[in-house]
């Protein structure tokens, strides 16, 4: 049984726009009418309007680390639980309403921060009553967390139109077809975070995955999606889209969301100018250093790129082994992620107008970027590049003043006179939570 977002038969519940310092916020609720109330249009009172809440670390202990989690963006908000009917006179309980639902029933919420928007799912389970004050919480997750697509949102293969690859193979004997209606790896990510919200602004940033169809002149050594004609086709199946997402946000250690109107796959190494923002003392209302380390004594990571599992394997590892941190360490870290199936990397043909794969016919990774990869998860542990070196850097945390002041998808820069430990040095954020109504951000950060 999977989780399900009505489709008949729905009770709209709206907040109106509510203004708060850095713009206007709009809360619609959709839910499956089980009562059967006479109405299907509610207006509801918005008494808190809470947070929004990103954990960036997949990763939270030390030790052998096989099994990665991304944490998806979470939206907490309180109304009351009476809701007005936006035609007629009649008054009905929310309560009444998400208690009529199964377990499976999702809860909708679109949540519109200015000109952008995105979606948020929770179930009943989800959701907490006060009889005392007659009010509902509500803790809602990203749709990345259901496998669910965006409300009202479509896919299936139109939503790829024009932008399939036929991907051929050379197994010795001579070129053959090997499967077609495969994607660029690009393409898949982008589709899949505006299926996820409606007017959003993508930011996109890769190293790796940085071929589209949309290219004049196609890159060399790409990785793409296999896609063919079995139902293992992430352009068709959403659940197979996400975890194909999914694997590459793992693979290259990349922030992936739909948050304040921002739909965004950066990865953590990244410091492209347009991800950067600069935080000055006067935006600090808060600031805590922590400039310890993880006790690690060696260090092993392996990550594979491409699909081991094809028959014509094409794939590449990036990986060390034993690597020691510090001698006086107590605890070793090993790192293994091999779960890039229906991946595989690939080299354009000019003369086929086709990729191949297979045969030792891709090129491998981008210069560097393996290094940077090691340095990524490194940064993750809070142990340094360099062996044997346990300096990683200053661990922050604190309270930004403005919730425009650090987007979702940036890093950010600390200007001159804050502190030595932390002047002109650049910081990850591990952790944000967006305080709507204060217009706050809490924050802990990581120097990389």
């Amino acid at each position: 049984m999977s989780f399900v977002a009505p489709t008949t038969n729905i009770v709209a519940i709206t907040s109106g726009a509510q203004t708060i310092a850095s713009g206007t916020i709009t809360i619609t609720l959709n839910v499956r009418n089980a009562p059967n109330f006479t109405s299907n249009n509610f207006i509801m009172d918005v008494t808190d309007l809470g947070s929004i809440e990103i954990d960036f670390n997949y990763i939270e202990d030390i030790g052998d680390v096989n099994e990665f989690t991304i944490n998806v963006p979470r939206l907490e908000f309180e109304m009351r639980d009476t809701i007005i009917d936006s035609v007629g006179s009649n008054d009905e309980s929310f309560v009444e309403l998400i208690t009529s639902l199964d377990a499976a029933d999702l809860i909708v919420a679109k949540f519109e921060f200015n000109s952008g928007s995105e979606f948020y799912y929770t179930t009943r389970e989800q959701c907490e009553f006060s009889y005392k004050e007659r009010k509902v919480k509500l803790q809602m997750q990203h749709p990345l967390k259901y496998g669910a697509i965006g409300f009202g949102k479509t896919w299936d293969a139109t939503t790829f139109s024009g932008k399939y690859v036929d991907v051929f193979f050379d197994d010795g004997a001579g070129t053959q077809e090997a499967t077609n209606n495969s994607l660029y790896t690009k393409d898949l990510i982008v589709e899949y975070l505006d299926a996820l919200s409606d007017n959003a602004s993508i930011k996109y940033y890769s190293e790796l995955y940085d071929g589209s169809y949309t290219d004049v002149t196609p890159i060399e050594d790409q990785i793409v999606v296999l896609g063919g004609d079995s139902v293992d086709r992430p352009d068709t199946d959403f659940s197979i889209a996400t975890n194909r997402v999914r694997a590459a946000a793992l693979s290259e250690a990349a922030m992936i969301g739909n948050v304040l109107g921002y739909g965004f796959f950066v990865p953590r190494y990244s410091k492209n100018s347009e991800t950067e923002s600069t935080i000055s003392s006067d935006d600090l209302e808060e600031l805590e250093l922590d400039i310890s380390f993880k006790n690690v004594r060696y260090y092993s990571q392996s990550i594979t790129y491409g699909d081991r599992f094809f028959p014509t394997a094409n794939f590449e590892e990036v990986s060390v082994s034993n690597q020691l941190i510090n001698d006086l360490g107590q605890n070793n870290v090993n790192v293994i992620y091999d779960s890039m199936t229906g991946f595989t990397g690939a080299n354009w043909d000019s003369f086929s107008s086709a990729y191949l794969y297979g045969g030792g016919q891709w090129g491998g990774l981008p210069a560097g970027f393996g290094t940077k990869i090691l340095n990524t998860f490194k940064r993750i542990f809070r142990i340094a590049d360099g062996s044997p070196n346990v300096d990683a850097g200053s661990y922050i945390s604190g309270t930004i003043l403005g919730i425009d002041k650090l987007k979702p998808y940036q890093y950010f820069s600390v200007g001159s006179g804050v502190h030595p430990l932390v002047d002109n040095k650049d910081f990850r954020p591990s952790y944000l939570k967006y305080n709507l109504l204060d217009d706050t951000i809490e924050f802990e950060a990581y120097e990389f």
